[in-house]
Order: C-alpha cells, then sequence, then structure tokens
C-alpha cells in the first residue's frame, strides 16, 4: 500500500503490513495524517495527487487502463498533469471484455495518446496459476486474481487505479425516513497493493488513495453533500455519479455502469464466465471479507485538524 508519508496503511490481525495468514483473517485501516487548512477543490486534489506521485517516483508510469471511469479520470488526470505514462490495456479472450476495450481505446484516440494492448487468456490464467497466487494472498474475489498477474507485464511502476471515493446509503432504497450515508473501505480492493507488497514490489495500487486530500475534497463537492444528506431520493451509492462529478471537470466524460467487467460480444449481460465461478466455489467459499465504515463526521474527525 503506497501512500504519500504513509498517511494510511493496513494491518491483518495487528500486524501492521502483515500478511492475511488464515481466511478469517481480519483486515483494519490505520490513518496516520491530519490535514492542515483548508481543503483543495476536487480537480485541485487530482492533479496534486498526480504531482506528488510523480515527485515521489520515476516516470514513466505504467497506468493499467480497463475502460472504467476510475482509470479515466487517472488517465485524464496524468494528461492534463503532463505526467509521462505508458498505457497498457488487456485484452481477454472470446471478448470476454471488448466494450471496456473499446472504451478505452477510444478515450487513447480522444486524448491523443500511445497505448499497448495485451492479450491475456484468463481461463489459461486460472487453471494454470490462480491458484498459487490465491493461496499467497488469501483474497475474497475471484475477480481480482488476474491482476495480481498483471504487475507480471508491467516494467515500470504499474498504476492500478482502485480507491475512488465510493459512499453508500445504510439504509439501502428505504427512502421512508433519512438515512446515514458511509464510507465504504472493502478489503478485496487493496488485494494488488497488498500482494506487490508481499514480494517486495513498488505498485500504486489504490491510485486515489495516495493522498488524503482526494478522498476529502470528493465528499464536499456540491453533487456528493446532496447525497450525504439524503437529498436525492432513488441513489443508493456514489456509483451512478461519477461520470456526472467528472464532467465538470472533463467534458467528454461519459457515463458507464459499473458492471463486473465481462460485457462481451457473446456475454452482453454482466455475466462472469462460468470457469471464476468454479474457482471461488472450489477455493475460495467462506474466505472473511472485511468491509470498513465510516460516517462523514468520523472521517472528519480522524484526518481534519
Amino acid at each position: 500500500m503506497e501512500r504519500y508519508n504513509n498517511w494510511m496503511s493496513y494491518s491483518f490481525d495487528g500486524v501492521e503490513y502483515g500478511t492475511k495468514q488464515t481466511k478469517d483473517s481480519v483486515i483494519s485501516i490505520n490513518l496516520n495524517k491530519k490535514i492542515k487548512g483548508p481543503l483543495p477543490l476536487y480537480k485541485d486534489a487530482l492533479i496534486n495527487n498526480a504531482r506528488i506521485m510523480r515527485d515521489s517516483y520515476s516516470e514513466p508510469f505504467d497506468v493499467c487502463l480497463s475502460g472504467g471511469t476510475d482509470s479515466e479520470v487517472v488517465v485524464r488526470t496524468f494528461k492534463s498533469a503532463g505526467i509521462k505514462h505508458n498505457t497498457f490495456i488487456f485484452k481477454l479472450e472470446n471478448d470476454y471484455n471488448v466494450r471496456d476495450v473499446n472504451n478505452a481505446v477510444n478515450l487513447c484516440n480522444e486524448l491523443n495518446i500511445n497505448y499497448k494492448i495485451i492479450n491475456f487468456n484468463l481461463e489459461q490464467f486460472f487453471n494454470t496459476e490462480a491458484l498459487e497466487l490465491f493461496n499467497k494472498t488469501l483474497l475474497p474475489m475471484a475477480g481480482r486474481l488476474p491482476r495480481l498477474k498483471f504487475i507480471d507485464y508491467l516494467d515500470n511502476i504499474p498504476i492500478f487505479c482502485d480507491g475512488e471515493p465510493y459512499w453508500r446509503r445504510e439504509l439501502e432504497s428505504d427512502y421512508s425516513k433519512k438515512s446515514k450515508w458511509l464510507f465504504q473501505v472493502h478489503e478485496d480492493g487493496y488485494s494488488v497493493s497488498i500482494y506487490a507488497r508481499s514480494i517486495g514490489r513498488t505498485v500504486i495500487g489504490d491510485w486515489y488513495e495516495y493522498t488524503p486530500e482526494v478522498l476529502m475534497s470528493f465528499k464536499e463537492l456540491p453533487l456528493i453533500r446532496q447525497l450525504l444528506n439524503d437529498k436525492l431520493h432513488g441513489k443508493i451509492s456514489t456509483n451512478s455519479s461519477r461520470a456526472a462529478v467528472h464532467k465538470d471537470i472533463w467534458p467528454t466524460v461519459e457515463f458507464k455502469p459499473k458492471l463486473v467487467g465481462y460485457e462481451g460480444l457473446s456475454n452482453p449481460v454482466a455475466h462472469r464466465p462460468q470457469f471464476i465461478d468454479d474457482f471461488y466455489n472450489q477455493h475460495m467459499s467462506g474466505i472473511q471479507d472485511t468491509t470498513i465504515k465510516y460516517t462523514k463526521e468520523e472521517l472528519d474527525n480522524l484526518l481534519l485538524v
């Protein structure tokens, strides 16, 4: 878990930066920094996040562009900040992720940036290498395992675009009364960072969380403040608002439903390939998957002076 000045760290069963030892091991998150002074605007926080990252490491970075909104924002931010990076798009067999690949290629063409497509055989990976990586990490989501292998294809500091601030309504779709909204941190979202640290590889797996200002500025956006104050009935999370938030910065950002990443020509309804579910059922059923939740007030108390 690469963080500027180690402002955030993780522990397993009380051991900071430890590894998951059993399927029941529980992750905890440690917040180690207070933000002094007024928060920057969200768009400035994104740019500052990228510039601090550049000043901490050597360019170019190797950005994994999935075709979703998270990685699109990273590429757009690097482009806006003039930060050198290579762009890699992993293409799966059988057009499993053809929609996302097309989105990624279209973005690169729009921004006039070079990209490289890497062909990756997903089924072969699950048949030959996934179990070894799972045994090393005990991560709770089978669909995350290929990302661990992606690291081997990248020569510079890999960038994976996890960590975008995610808030969810505690009462879900029940709008009969006012609800709290909770910032959620999921263990599986840190799988790349945890694995990279365990093998001694510098990887920025959670780009949005490199500095805390991105997280804290995001919740102050007018649209997000409306959500967190329960003013937009029908919304249960921030997912469907991501395009609207970033469209104010880059007008050509388009809404992309957050599905499962396998919306192919022959599989348009977003089902994972059966071999992934089979792998999960055989090896991963019952594994502990921790979700850590904070209210807005709790985050403010932990991170603001």
